[in-house]
């Protein structure tokens, strides 16, 4: 009777397991969100961000139109650089509007033209065909539908950026307006808040929308001086950066860009740079 109640818990054991494995193998990946995430991309815009809640498969993102841009119903052909570009665990995919359309005066440039015309209505499709490392299909597709404004071909200059300075003594984030649509992978990365001790400020940087971002420090503000440093290979979703613009072939910079913002903690929030 001991060995058969034994053998009874042992399969139910087994089963549950069993069960377990099954559920879990049958989850489905998630697609998380794509960067920028702006419905208004400048026409010579050159990469997306696509986030997945877990590792996904290498090697078919390309394959059998699983990515896909239209205009209005229209398929957009030669659209992607057909490379495959992930991070290091495989939960981000960057996407290029193809590098040789979107730059002026190269050959597909002028054969084909820009992938993206400034007032046309665009669609982004990502289908559940992309599997993770599991083996496992995204539990559903993803769109994503956006337009195309003027172009961008300015170098940055961060002289035009708004800042809204937080109070003093506050866990208020830092508000900074970049007037065009940044490369939000980047900011967290060359930018960096520093005290006048020179000691740099921890803390977290929060994009909106690709032309806002915050910094809310991990401690209150506790002095009154500070300055946001910036590295000059900041660049914006068209791949212009502070030091150039991605059209200039020169490798001398239209302005010499400023490297750092000094701003106070004040009750008069609002402090902008100009020309």
């Amino acid at each position: 009777m001991t060995k058969l109640l034994i053998g009874v818990l042992t399969l139910s054991l087994a089963i549950g397991i069993s069960s377990l494995m099954i559920t879990q193998k049958k989850k489905a990946p998630t697609l998380l969100g794509i960067s920028p995430n702006s419905h208004l991309l400048p026409e010579n815009h050159l990469r997306f961000y696509v986030y997945f809640s877990e590792p996904m498969e290498q090697g078919f993102v390309y394959n059998a139109d699983n990515i896909e841009l239209f205009e209005g119903t229209k398929p957009i052909h030669f659209a992607f650089q057909h490379t495959e570009l992930w991070n290091l665990d495989y939960t981000r995919l960057t996407l290029f509007l193809h590098p040789a359309r979107q730059k002026t005066d190269l050959r597909h440039n002028i054969s084909l033209g820009r992938v993206l015309q400034e007032g046309n209505n665009y669609r982004l499709h990502i289908k559940p065909q992309l599997y993770s490392a599991k083996g496992v299909p995204l539990k559903k597709g993803f769109t994503f539908h956006f337009k195309a404004g003027p172009e961008e071909r300015s170098q940055i200059d961060p002289r035009k950026w708004v800042l809204t300075t937080p109070i003093l003594h506050s866990h208020n984030p830092l508000k900074i307006q970049f007037k065009r649509v940044m490369d939000d992978e980047l900011i967290s990365d060359k930018l960096y808040i520093f005290d006048s001790n020179n000691k740099k400020i921890q803390g977290n940087f929060k994009t909106i929308k690709s032309k806002h971002c915050t910094f809310t420090p991990r401690q209150p503000w506790s002095k009154s001086n500070y300055q946001l440093r910036i590295n000059p290979e900041l660049e914006d979703s068209c791949a212009n950066n502070c030091l150039k613009s991605f059209e200039m072939n020169s490798k001398t910079p239209a302005f010499v860009p400023i490297p750092y913002i000094d701003f106070k903690l004040q009750k008069s929030n609002t402090v902008q740079y100009d020309n």
